[in-house]
């Protein structure tokens, strides 16, 4: 028996939504198919979310990389989780309606009652078949363009970054000094206030569920009250 194929219009909504036009249809429809509704070995998404799932990591990274220079390892590898977690991939698929295009088998009664894990598996195999059919470039426009936007503009910006540069350019004699004010609650939900410190001025604190977020937020906060553009 062969299998499930979406309808032409199906296609071309979805494709308008994905913003990629498929030289090879195929693709996408494979992409679409969860493996409830599969009826022929191999013609589920999962071989494509499997490669998605690489092709987000690597894209993700090298975004960070360019966009916070000053951003040390571990800051990157959190924002990259928070960018490629299930959560924010089904965030993702909501946004891009993909409930009105997965196809599924019966185990889901209404296109909303379809789970966020089977959403997020969808955008990483959407995004394997738009890196085959198009190339890097176009896998690179689907992440800009659907996935990079998730992530909150505060956690994108490299505060510390930006107020290490002003103090280099001359601005201060001194370079900043990030000062662990306090920390409160449980090994699993602790709150960190960090101040900045700069030519022995304190400016207000940030707040943050680890150091490395506190220590950004501080620095957002001097940015601000420094008026540095």
């Amino acid at each position: 028996m062969p299998p499930v194929v979406p309808n032409p219009e199906v296609m071309a909504a979805c494709q308008a939504a994905i913003g990629h036009a498929f030289q090879n249809p195929d693709l996408l429809a494979a992409a679409l198919t969860h493996s409830s509704a599969r009826l022929e070995a191999g013609r589920s998404n999962e071989r494509l979310e499997f490669l998605g799932d690489a092709v987000l990591g690597l894209l993700v990274s090298e975004l960070l990389y360019a966009e916070r220079p000053q951003s040390d390892e571990g800051g990157l590898t959190r924002s990259r989780a928070e960018l490629v977690s299930h959560k924010a991939l089904a965030s993702v698929g909501r946004s891009l309606q993909l409930e009105r295009f997965v196809m599924t088998g019966r185990m889901f009664a209404t296109p909303q009652d379809i789970a966020e894990s089977v959403l997020s598996n969808a955008v990483e195999a959407i995004l394997a078949a738009v890196w085959i059919d198009g190339g890097m470039e176009a896998a690179r426009k689907f992440v800009l363009t659907h996935v990079w936007k998730i992530l909150p503009a505060e956690a994108r910006e490299d505060w510390k970054g930006r107020l290490a540069r002003w103090v280099q350019a001359g601005n201060c004699p001194t370079m900043p000094r990030y000062e662990l004010i306090s920390f409160a609650g449980d090994d699993h939900c602790r709150t960190f206030e960090v101040a900045v410190v700069l030519d022995k001025r304190r400016h207000p604190s940030g707040f943050g569920r680890s150091k490395k977020e506190a220590e950004q937020r501080a620095a957002r906060q001097a940015v601000k009250v420094l008026g540095i553009p």
